[in-house]
């Protein structure tokens, strides 16, 4: 059986164990163990594996996602320091500590370069640093740098002050003077002694003027902004009624080949020995087609001569009933204009005529063909007006909006500058962001 008898001890924790061969004193130490020391091999190492992952190391971000993406990066540097033979193994915490104390080292290095070498005097040029140094200089030069600001400067105040300094030499000696003049001629009336500065000698600190600074700089700032905002707007304009015009171009050309079509399609029937023949004629197309036929009627020749030397480029003839004439009456024509006439030949038995049968339906899906067409013309003139009046009324819409825009900001604007004493009331459009035009129908 054995006792401990813990004994107080400001570092370390200590103890009495008694055992069968009497008291024996132990120590226990708090302290973590040494970490093995790093060598330039490991710190190169080190440097390597960091540079691979600097992105996710170094971002400065503690979300989350983030630290999650770092605890990842320094366990697959443990990784990589274990399965080297060259270096020696350590925690990820250990490797942290290590890189940590790596930018500390070349941070003061570094910069203590840069300040001895921007020092005049002569005397031995500075010590370089070591290349390792460099090295995470080169690939972390925002934690080596200055933030730099622009409007770090005293001048105002250095100006402010000056001014205040000859106003107060001024009063100093005006005030000698008074008292010269007071001595030299006495007086009985002791307010003319008082020496009161004139209003325009009172000079407010440099904090108003400061700030009177900025709101006029940020007055002048937001009337360039209007004044760039009418440009903008000026230009959407000019683009959105050129858009228009060429809407209303193509409107009126649809228009006018709708009624050019219509003008120069005829149709001439023609009745002759029981048979009806119905002749379609278009001057509108630009291809030719000539055909020649040979047939006995007189009346019907001479009504499709004179249709081809009128300038006809496209005819069709069909019949609804069938009829047998001979074979000189039938129809010759060249090859474009076999898809639109169309005929049948059947011999009989003994040979001698010929049966010509235009077929009835040929005639019908004519019709339909042109009837299709001429809705498919309506519909697109429709189609047009309807765009038009649709991006009339878009463009109004716009207009609105940026007027009632320009109101709401001229308030806000109001409102804002009033405690400065001023008002912003100068018409347009304010530093705010306009609606833009709608979307042009490219057709």
């Amino acid at each position: 059986m054995t006792n401990a008898l813990m004994l107080p001890h400001s570092t370390a924790s200590t103890g009495v164990v008694f055992t069968r061969d009497g008291p024996v004193l132990f120590v226990m130490s708090n302290h973590r163990d040494r970490d093995q020391n790093f060598g330039s091999t490991e710190l190169e190492f080190l440097y390597l594996c960091v540079n691979e992952r600097v992105q996710v190391i170094e971002n400065k971000r503690t979300d989350a996602k983030s630290m999650n993406a770092k605890n990842r990066a320094w366990a697959d540097i443990e990784k990589a320091f274990a399965n080297n033979a060259d270096v020696k193994c350590c925690s990820n915490k250990q490797l942290l500590i290590r890189w940590k104390n790596l930018k500390a080292a070349a941070k003061k290095t570094v910069n203590e370069y840069r300040k001895e070498t921007k020092k005049t005097g002569g005397g031995p040029p500075p010590e370089q640093p070591p290349e390792l140094h460099w090295k995470v200089f080169e690939l972390l030069p925002d934690q080596f740098n200055r933030i730099k600001c622009s409007v770090d400067s005293d001048s105002i105040q250095t100006e402010d002050v000056e001014k205040n300094n000859d106003n107060e030499t001024e009063q100093q000696n005006s005030t000698e003077a008074n008292l010269e003049l007071s001595q030299a001629e006495p007086t009985l009336n002791i307010t003319d002694d008082i020496c009161t500065p004139s209003a325009s000698k009172i000079r407010r600190t440099s904090s108003f003027k400061t700030i009177d600074e900025e709101k006029r700089k940020r007055l002048d700032l937001l009337d360039l902004q209007q004044h760039l905002m009418k440009k903008e707007h000026e230009k959407r304009l000019e683009v959105m009624e050129m858009e228009k015009a060429a809407f209303l171009a193509k409107y009126e050309y649809y228009k006018a080949k709708k009624d050019h079509q219509q003008s120069y399609t005829n149709v001439m029937h023609i009745n002759h020995n029981a048979s009806d023949y119905y002749v379609y004629y278009n001057k509108y197309y630009d291809i030719p087609h000539y055909f020649m036929l040979s047939i006995v009627h007189n009346d019907i020749q001479k009504t499709l001569i004179d249709l081809i030397t009128s300038g006809t480029r496209n005819i069709t003839i069909y019949s609804y009933t069938h009829t047998y004439v001979k074979p000189s009456c039938r129809l010759i024509s060249t090859q474009p204009l076999r898809s639109y006439i169309n005929y049948n030949r059947q011999t009989t038995v003994d040979n001698n005529f010929v049966k010509a049968d235009v077929a009835e339906l040929f005639g019908e899906k004519l019709r339909l063909e042109m009837q299709r067409r001429a809705l498919s013309d309506e519909l697109q003139i429709m189609t047009r007006e309807a765009q038009i009046r649709y991006y009339e009324t878009q463009t109004q819409t716009c207009i609105n909006a940026d007027e009632r825009s320009a109101r709401n900001a001229e308030q806000h604007l109001n409102q804002q500058f009033h405690q400065s004493g001023r008002t912003y009331n100068q018409g347009g459009f304010p530093a705010a962001v306009l609606p833009g035009p709608p979307s042009p129908f490219y057709l």
